[in-house]
């Protein structure tokens, strides 16, 4: 499956042969993750996931397919995204703050604090390692934080880890 996206100078998004705009606003960034086949993208106060692997004979009738499933819409100042947990979660920056998210079938998305950066900064994550690293919202100094501990899987332990994280930087 030889999938290209293109992000436009004005927002939209283009996918294959489908054309997809954003209504709250012009999307910033996309992320692909191949092993799933589905597109990540994010405006400046959502977070949305298109699912490539969808052909227009599992549309129903009237919807544009694959069509943008927004995932969260509660954010304020939305910088980057990332996929986390094999494309299971999303990781993303909210202004100076990094969370993760949940996508959740019905209704919204359970979404959990990590920690917060350093203004005007930009952080990254290497799922590979599952490490995050990005600048101290205090001091500056360059942090790496254990996300996804290889031994683990799952949310839940993350959010055991999560409380010890700020020992282990």
């Amino acid at each position: 499956n030889d999938i290209i996206a293109f992000l436009g100078s004005r927002g939209c998004v283009i996918a294959g042969h489908q054309l997809y705009q954003a209504l709250d606003g012009p999307v910033i960034g996309i992320q692909y993750n191949p092993a799933r086949n589905r597109l990540l993208l994010w405006t400046k106060n959502a977070i949305g996931v298109i699912d490539l692997s969808l052909d227009e004979n599992d549309a129903k009738p009237g919807e544009r397919v694959p069509g943008i499933k927004w995932v969260f819409d509660k954010g304020r100042d939305i910088r980057q995204c990332f996929w986390a947990y094999g494309a299971s979660h999303v990781l993303f920056r909210d202004g100076n703050n990094i969370s993760i998210l949940e996508p959740v079938p019905q209704g919204p998305a359970h979404v959990e604090y990590v920690t917060a950066v350093r203004e005007n900064t930009s952080v990254l994550y290497a799922e590979s390692k599952g490490m995050l690293y990005y600048l101290g919202k205090d001091d500056g100094k360059l942090y790496a934080l254990d996300i996804i501990p290889r031994a683990e899987i799952g949310l839940s332990a993350f959010m055991d880890k999560k409380d010890t994280a700020k020992g282990n930087r």
